[in-house]
C-alpha cells in the first residue's frame, strides 16, 4: 500500500525525468530501446509529465504542437485568476492555499505564468529553468519580447524568439540545465512562417564554450519584427565532469543595517567549491565606503546552507542614499555566475528638517550618533547650545509652527518642525549635549517614524533644525 501511494505521488517527477532525458535514452546503444519500449515513453510523458516538459519531449520534425505548453499557461492563469487574492504561505499544506512565490515577493506571479516558457519542469515554484535573459544594453531600456524553449537534448536546444522593440537589440542568454560541457555554438535565422525552422542559413552565429551551468551567452542585434529560431549544438564534446567552482551569493536580506553605522553582510557559497579569498565592499556615489574579508565558505556538498557573516563598522556612508555591496574573488579565480555578487539597497534614512535660530551660541544643531534599530540606541548630539533649560522634542509627524508670537524670547525664524508627543530634559556642557532613546527589540515598532528638534528657553531662546529618522 505505501510503495503503491509513494509511486503514485512520484510519477508526476519520474515522467519529467524521463521526458528530458527522452532523447538522451533512445541515443544510447548500450539501451538498446525498442520501438515498443518508445511507445512505452512516449505514454507516460504523455500521461503524466508536466506540460512544458511534454512539449521539449515532442520530436522536432516538423512545426511542433504548441499545445502542451498552451495548457500550461492557461492553467497557471486560471490558477492565478481564482486563487492569487487568498494565497498566502503563513500555514503552509494545512488551512490555508498555498502561494507558489519563490522568496514570497510580487514577481511570484509571474513566475507562475511564464516558468513553463522557460523550460519549468514544475511551473511556479522555483523552475529549475533551461535559460533566463539579461539585458547587456540597459542603456537602451528594457527588453520587450517572448521566447519559448523549444527543444532540449544533452547536447543542444532550440528557442523561438519574438522581439518587438522597435531596433535590433542584443540579447543575453544565460544556459542553466541540462547541456554537456563542450564547445558550442548559437546559430540564429528567420521562422517568418512559423514552422519551428529557419527559412535558409542563419544571419548569425555565436561560438562559445559552455563549462558550466550558469555560461552566458551574447546574441548581437536581433532582428524586430519577425520570430527568431535560436539553435545551440554542440560542435565538440569538453570535460565530460564541469570543474568545481565557488558561487559566492548574496541578497539584499543578507545586508542588515545596524546602530553607529554598522552593517552585516552574510555571504552564501552556492558552488561546488570553497569559496577562499573574497572580499565585501560597500560601495555608496561611486566610492568605496569600507572592505572586509570574507571567511572561506565551504561549498553546499551536503546540501546544509553555508554561510560566513562580516560585520563592518564604517558609519561613513549616507543614510537612506542607496549603498551597492558587492563581492569579489582574486584575480583570475573562476566561479559558477558573478550575477549573485552585488546587491543595491537603502539604508535606514535619516532627514534633516527645516533649519533652527539662534540663541546666545549660535544655532543649536542636530547631528546623528546612531539610527534607531530594533533592540538598539537612537542616538544624536546636540551643539551650539548656550547654557539655558533645553530639552529634545520628539514626535511622529512634522509641522510648520512659528515661535514668535508665543513670547518666550522667541524671535524671527524660530520654528517648531515637530509635533510634540514628548519632550524630555537635555543635560548640557559647554554648549554640547547628547541624547538617546532606547528602541525596543519589538517588530512592532519597525518602520516607526521619529522626528526630534531640540529647543532652549533663555532670554534670546533658540530651536535646533530638526530630524527625521525610521526605526528598523
Amino acid at each position: 500500500g505505501s510503495a503503491g501511494w509513494t509511486a503514485n505521488l512520484l510519477k508526476n517527477t519520474m515522467a519529467n525525468a524521463i521526458a528530458i532525458n527522452r532523447g538522451l535514452m533512445l541515443g544510447d546503444p548500450n539501451l538498446a530501446v525498442t520501438p515498443a519500449q518508445v511507445l512505452q515513453i512516449d505514454a507516460v510523458i504523455a500521461a503524466y509529465a508536466s506540460p512544458m516538459e511534454r512539449h521539449v519531449a515532442l520530436p522536432a520534425t516538423g512545426t511542433k504542437s504548441k499545445a502542451s505548453f498552451t495548457q500550461g499557461f492557461d492553467s497557471a492563469a486560471t490558477w492565478i485568476s481564482w486563487c492569487w487574492p487568498i494565497a498566502t504561505t503563513a500555514v503552509t499544506y494545512t488551512d490555508r492555499l498555498y502561494a507558489m512565490t519563490w522568496h514570497n515577493n510580487a514577481s511570484g506571479s509571474q513566475t507562475t505564468l511564464f516558468g513553463s516558457l522557460t523550460g519549468a519542469s514544475t511551473w511556479g515554484f522555483a523552475p529549475p529553468s533551461v535559460v533566463t535573459w539579461f539585458d547587456p544594453e540597459p542603456n537602451l531600456g528594457e527588453l520587450d519580447f517572448a521566447a519559448l524553449v523549444n527543444d532540449l537534448q544533452p547536447t543542444g536546444l532550440d528557442v523561438l524568439l519574438f522581439h518587438y522593440g522597435a531596433a535590433p537589440r542584443a540579447f543575453g542568454l544565460r544556459l542553466l540545465r541540462a547541456l554537456r560541457p563542450g564547445q558550442y555554438e548559437a546559430r540564429i535565422g528567420n521562422d517568418a512562417n512559423h514552422d519551428d525552422a529557419m527559412d535558409g542559413p542563419p544571419h548569425t552565429v555565436v561560438p562559445f564554450t559552455l563549462a558550466q551551468p550558469g555560461t552566458q551567452v551574447l546574441l548581437p542585434a536581433l532582428p524586430t519584427g519577425v520570430l527568431q529560431k535560436i539553435e545551440i549544438r554542440q560542435l565538440a564534446p569538453g570535460s565530460s565532469t564541469p570543474a568545481a567552482l565557488p558561487d559566492p551569493a548574496l541578497s539584499r536580506e543578507d545586508v542588515t543595517f545596524g546602530t553607529g553605522g554598522t552593517v552585516t553582510v552574510t555571504v552564501h557559497n552556492l558552488g561546488s567549491a570553497p569559496a577562499t579569498g573574497v572580499v565585501v565592499e560597500l560601495v555608496q556615489n561611486g566610492l568605496s565606503v569600507a572592505t572586509a574579508p570574507v571567511p572561506a565558505i565551504a561549498a553546499p556538498l551536503d546540501y546544509q546552507r553555508k554561510v560566513a557573516t562580516v560585520n563592518l563598522c564604517c558609519g561613513a556612508f549616507v543614510p537612506g542614499a542607496a549603498v551597492t555591496v558587492r563581492l569579489s574573488l582574486p584575480p583570475a579565480t573562476a566561479q559558477v555566475t558573478a550575477d549573485n555578487d552585488s546587491v543595491t539597497t537603502a539604508p535606514p534614512g535619516f532627514t534633516t528638517i527645516g533649519a533652527g535660530c539662534a540663541g546666545g551660541n549660535g544655532v543649536p544643531d542636530l547631528q546623528l550618533v546612531s539610527l534607531p534599530a530594533l533592540g538598539g540606541t537612537y542616538a544624536v548630539d546636540v551643539s551650539n547650545l548656550a547654557g539655558g533649560f533645553a530639552a529634545m522634542v520628539t514626535g511622529f509627524q512634522p509641522q510648520n509652527l512659528p515661535l514668535q508670537p508665543f513670547g518666550l524670547g522667541f524671535g524671527p525664524g524660530c520654528t517648531a518642525h515637530v509635533i510634540a508627543v514628548a519632550t524630555g530634559f537635555l543635560a548640557q556642557a559647554a554648549g554640547l549635549a547628547h541624547w538617546t532613546l532606547p528602541i525596543p527589540n519589538d517588530p512592532a515598532f519597525a518602520n516607526v517614524d521619529l522626528l526630534q528638534q531640540a529647543v532652549e528657553f533663555a532670554s534670546q531662546s533658540a530651536v535646533s533644525n530638526a530630524v527625521h529618522a525610521q526605526v528598523h
